[in-house]
């Protein structure tokens, strides 16, 4: 079915195509500086450059550079100052519009609330690559008297500007009364001076910072007073967001870390894996921390701000068939004790992305690998 741009409610997306070409030109180097010193086993550097140009943006250059400090043989530290690009994809440059109604929409010119009014998503050829400056430095501790076990732990710093978004339709038609020409450009009126076509067009307009930690441990080790090929792996991964904050003209910068569906704090997961002979048992928590439900909001406005977090415990059991091959039959359950969130939250508009709606699950199947 071919849908003719406006002839449905929603949806009416047009045929669409484009091309661009691209060259590129690299280096990379690894250099060692120093080894074999008190508190220097190795200290090497490593960097790269690479220049690209694009047929429909222009050229723009990347690099990074960064450290590794070998203390010993249980420490490495590590550190990355980069500058980095997200080119803006063919859909994003080249789309020729989808058309949905949106059915009331506030008119600041003249104070009414227009109905039906027509909006057009449409791509920009003009969009220029989004930059980044990323700054990482960590560890990794792999302590020699406990064999098998490894902790990581890296901060990371990332600033983008001109990262490609869209204004809201709202956002265009407060624009325009604000005496922007370029908003003003995008908007339709009929002779009467009534709303009839917003066009929504996406262009390098927001920044976006943020900063917070990651972290994992883990452990494997034989237990041969349980069982002569018993395995015991254990894993810790886990993140800390202290800020997630993004910006575009006009609208003040919300510092969303903390919000939950969007940026919580805090996520873990922590694992377990046991393997005796031919059975396995695998036990995960997965925990998402709570915080507001939507920071942009004020308290006044919504009854309930702030929720807790949620702690999800998931189980695997599987057994090797003896049989020809490789052969497992399994039963797995997902959110073993049925915790579900609030309602309010799982009908918000991202809260349902991190948190389980669904409640426990079962599956039953056999793997084989022939």
């Amino acid at each position: 079915m071919t849908n003719a741009e406006g002839a449905y409610r929603v949806g009416n997306a047009k045929a669409q195509s484009g091309k661009y070409n691209v060259k590129e030109a690299f280096l990379e180097l690894d250099l060692p500086l120093l080894k074999d010193l008190p508190l220097i086993q190795s200290l090497d550097f490593n960097g790269a450059v690479r220049r690209t140009d694009y047929s429909t943006s222009g050229a723009v250059t990347t690099w990074k550079a960064g450290l590794t400090w070998e203390l010993y043989d249980d420490l490495r530290l590590r550190a990355t100052r980069s500058r980095d690009i997200r080119a803006p994809s063919l859909y994003e440059l080249f789309q020729r519009g989808t058309t949905s109604y949106q059915p009331q929409v506030y008119d600041p010119f003249t104070n009414t609330t227009a109905t039906n009014v027509r909006s057009v998503v449409r791509g920009n050829p003009d969009l220029r690559p989004e930059v980044a400056n990323t700054l990482t430095f960590g560890g990794v501790y792999s302590p020699s008297f406990l064999p098998g076990f490894n902790l990581s732990v890296d901060y990371y710093d990332i600033k983008i500007r001109d990262a490609i978004a869209s204004l809201s339709y709202q956002q265009e038609i407060d624009d325009c009364y604000n005496g922007s020409a370029s908003a003003c450009a995008l908007i339709s009126r009929d002779a009467n001076g009534v709303l009839t076509q917003i066009d929504i067009v996406t262009q390098n307009l927001a920044s976006f910072d943020t900063r917070g930690i990651d972290f994992e441990a883990s452990y494997r080790s034989n237990l041969p007073w349980l069982s002569g090929d018993a395995v015991l792996s254990t894993r810790l991964l886990g993140n800390y967001i202290d800020k997630y904050e993004q910006s575009s003209p006009g609208v003040a910068a919300i510092d969303r870390a903390g919000q939950i569906g969007t940026a919580p704090h805090w996520r873990l997961t922590g694992q377990a894996d046991l393997h005796l002979g031919p059975v396995s048992f695998f036990n995960q928590a997965r925990f998402i921390g709570g915080g507001a439900y939507d920071k942009g909001t004020a308290a006044e406005d919504l009854p309930q701000r702030h929720f807790a977090g949620q702690v999800l415990f998931d189980t695997r059991i599987g057994y090797k068939l003896p049989v020809g091959g490789d052969w497992e039959a399994y039963l797995s359950v997902t959110n073993v004790f049925n915790k579900l969130i609030n309602p309010y939250v799982s009908n918000g508009p991202s809260g349902i992305s991190d948190f389980d709606a669904i409640g426990r699950t079962f599956r039953v199947g056999v793997r084989f690998t022939l």
